[in-house]
């Protein structure tokens, strides 16, 4: 893997039977404070672009839009981020 500039990732593979593939790849694209993306494109034609949207503190909307070799898909998840409260210090003043 080798990263690109603006933070893009790019992939190549050779498998034994001689095909090459390629990917490119960013995530965390941070368009607004609550929102971020990301994409996905590969030599495969397979390609998709999440989207996460801050909705409160820990509640999160995670969608994407994909293009794999089965056909289109999109899906949305609803995600509640859980903190461990036993790994947060204290801070007495």
């Amino acid at each position: 893997m080798y990263k690109l500039p603006l933070l893009v990732d790019l992939q190549a593979e050779i498998f034994t039977d001689g095909i090459v593939r390629f990917q490119l790849k960013r995530e965390d694209i941070p368009p607004t404070p609550r929102l971020r993306g990301a994409f996905m494109v590969n030599t495969d034609k397979e390609y998709g672009w999440p989207q996460i949207h801050r909705y409160k503190e820990f509640w999160y909307i995670h969608t994407l839009r994909q293009r794999y070799e089965l056909g289109c898909g999109t899906y949305a998840e609803f995600i509640k981020q859980v903190i461990d409260k036993s790994s947060l210090v204290e801070c007495n003043r």
